[in-house]
């Protein structure tokens, strides 16, 4: 018994440490959080890259950069600011090991906005950003244009979007083939059934023909 009791403690206080971590961090883990040197580190980062453009002559450089990328990928700009933004955060806190568990998600994130960018590409909207008229553009920019602007073009755009779901959702993907091929495999017997009842008719029709085409019939 004795035995059996030691035994069991070690996991009540494992249950107890999972729903301590599962529970929603008090004010001080969240500022212990913030003031990581990493964290500090980032924000130093951040601040000094906004007062660069104030402190030398590189405003004008900088909106033609912003246009020439707002020209090119149109509202997704805002997707890749958020992507870099997000990448710097995780190269910060060394969680580049995430970035390697999900290379596949990302990478299926990634056609999936190329998807996007191609929806995008019929959008021409009355706006502009920055100085990019984006109804003469579009709101995928010259790229999402591009993408549907021929009919090779948009097949191969269209592909992209069963290629992300099956990268996102392999799982998910090879069910659904599984399924057609099923439905495909049922659905041959029936088509061959249909025409073997329909070449019946189609014979004796023939043969009336024939038969009104021999000599000494028509009498």
């Amino acid at each position: 018994m004795g035995s059996t009791m030691a035994r069991t403690k070690p996991r009540r206080t494992s249950g107890r440490r999972r729903g301590a971590s599962d529970s929603i961090p008090d004010i001080l883990t969240v500022w212990r959080f913030l003031i990581r040197p990493q964290m500090l580190g980032t924000l130093l980062v951040v601040l000094a890259a906004a007062a660069v453009p104030s402190l030398l002559p590189l405003a004008t450089v900088l909106n033609e950069a912003r246009d020439a990328l707002v020209g090119a990928v149109g509202l997704h700009v805002f997707t890749l600011t958020l992507a870099i933004a997000s990448l710097g955060g995780l190269l910060a806190f060394r969680r580049g090991s995430w970035l390697r568990r999900h290379r596949r998600h990302l990478l299926g994130a990634g056609v999936l906005l190329v998807f996007s960018a191609g929806l995008l590409g019929y959008w021409h909207p009355e706006a502009t950003v920055g100085t990019v008229d984006l109804a003469t553009t579009s709101a995928g920019g010259d790229a999402g244009r591009l993408l549907v602007s021929g009919a090779l073009a948009t097949v191969a755009w269209a592909a992209t979007l069963p290629l992300a779901f099956a990268l996102l959702w392999p799982r998910s993907a090879s069910t659904l083939v599984r399924g057609a091929r099923v439905l495909a495999a049922g659905a041959a017997p029936l088509g061959r059934t249909g025409r073997a009842r329909a070449h019946p008719p189609l014979q004796a029709f023939r043969a009336g023909i024939a038969g009104r085409d021999r000599p000494g019939d028509g009498h």
